[in-house]
């Protein structure tokens, strides 16, 4: 293994099972991530380890469609990159308009995990700063909660939730409604009676005139 890291040396089951591709490679090394995955682990187990990996490598993903890239997920948890996260948020889980010219993204429920995940590594980097008395870390762990708090959900949450509630709205719209299918029933089953009423009364043989084969 390439890190020595007690994160890493913890993880090792979960990032041995994981696709060794350029999402990998910016999660291996970054310090916050495997913090937040370590925290993951010991809450889910290693039971857990696909939901745990997974969001790792959404927060790896975040960091490649940073404009620059990152390496480390810490420098980009402060105020002054907040914009280009929300941005990189909005990339990776593709905000677009509607033919209604309304903001939706095409993968809502990404677009709120990423949010609970990035504000729990801001969590992760506050705590640490207390630990370690970073003052420096500490206010810039600080003022992105309180972005978060008082931007994320205009920004990113509730396009994400809107977007559910509509893709739900046409989900259950296609959707024969219940009463629907119970007339549906009874129509056939009575086309069913019509039909067996058409049918030819066949007599019932007397004596010697039953077949053979019976």
């Amino acid at each position: 293994m390439e890190d020595e890291s007690p994160s890493f040396k913890t993880l090792e089951p979960i990032l041995d099972s994981m696709h060794k591709d350029e999402v990998y490679g910016f999660l291996k090394t970054d310090k916050l991530i495997l913090s937040f995955g370590n925290i993951l682990f010991q809450k889910l187990g290693i039971r857990r380890k696909h939901n745990i990996f997974q969001r790792m490598r959404q927060l790896a993903r975040i960091k490649i469609c940073m404009e620059p890239k990152n390496d480390q997920l810490a420098n980009i948890t402060c105020g002054k990159q907040f914009d280009n996260v929300v941005e990189a948020t909005n990339k990776l889980c593709q905000k677009t308009q509607n033919n209604e010219k309304v903001f939706v993204f095409e993968k809502p429920g990404l677009a709120l995990r990423t949010g609970h995940n990035l504000m729990k590594c801001a969590q992760i980097k506050h705590g640490n700063a207390l630990r370690n008395d970073d003052n420096s870390a500490y206010k810039e762990a600080s003022r992105v909660l309180e972005l978060k708090d008082a931007e994320w959900a205009d920004k990113i949450s509730s396009i994400a939730l809107a977007t559910l509630k509509t893709n739900k709205f046409n989900r259950n719209d296609l959707l024969p409604l219940t009463s629907d299918l119970i007339k549906l029933k009874i129509y056939l089953d009575n086309q069913m009676k019509l039909q067996d009423r058409s049918k030819p009364i066949q007599l019932i043989p007397s004596g010697g005139n039953w077949p053979k084969s019976l």
